[in-house]
């Protein structure tokens, strides 16, 4: 349970819930793949919070068809 203080803090600054998932070992290898290809054209080191957030833009103007092209893939 997060005290009030905690709470006014967080809402001051503009802080969000932090969420965690789960990834298998084929997905963080993705993930590392991903990194190193930025990383090879980047002057600057890319984590890999970074990238799963360019991901989320991503797939926010992406077109749901393409997405559920995507997810069907997993199945």
């Amino acid at each position: 349970k997060v005290s009030p203080v905690k709470k006014e803090k967080a809402e001051i600054i503009g802080r969000s819930k932090v969420k965690t998932y789960r990834m298998d070992n084929a997905d963080l290898e993705g993930l590392k793949k991903i990194q190193e290809k930025l990383n090879a054209e980047t002057y600057k080191k890319i984590s890999e919070t970074k990238i799963i957030r360019a991901l989320i833009i991503l797939g926010n103007k992406t077109k749901p068809d393409k997405l559920v092209e995507c997810l069907r893939e997993l199945l």
